[in-house]
């Protein structure tokens, strides 16, 4: 992506959530839009790069993944839900999405914070 401006990345970004701030992000256009998903062709993520975002491929239980779709962004919108209640915990563990993205915190952000939402399918 071309631009001089700063980067979001957006997690969810094919989704109801994300792709709202995406979209939201997008038509602003103060911030350059990094779309993260886990199928890049899918037709959502199609969809996503013909309005403009920038799409790549990472996925939340691979941090080395996330660190490399983060590399350069300026801030992170982060969409946690339920696709760990396949590990059989007991609960609705939406935090265990959120330890990977705790787990970047290394990462080399110009901006210091983030921000991450749970809400179930509002």
């Amino acid at each position: 992506m071309s631009s001089d401006k700063k980067i979001i990345a957006v997690i969810g970004s094919t989704g109801t959530q994300g792709g709202s701030v995406v979209r939201s992000l997008i038509a602003d256009g103060t911030f350059a839009v990094r779309a993260i998903t886990r199928k890049v062709n899918s037709e959502a993520a199609q969809k996503v790069k013909a309005a403009g975002a920038e799409v790549v491929v990472a996925d939340l239980e691979d941090v080395e993944s996330l660190k490399k779709a983060f590399k350069g962004a300026y801030g992170v919108f982060g969409v946690t839900g339920e696709r760990f209640n396949h590990l059989n915990l007991g609960v609705y563990s939406p935090g265990l999405t959120a330890f990977c993205l705790l787990d970047c915190k290394d990462m080399p952000f110009e901006h210091s914070e983030g921000c991450r939402s749970s809400l179930n399918y509002v």
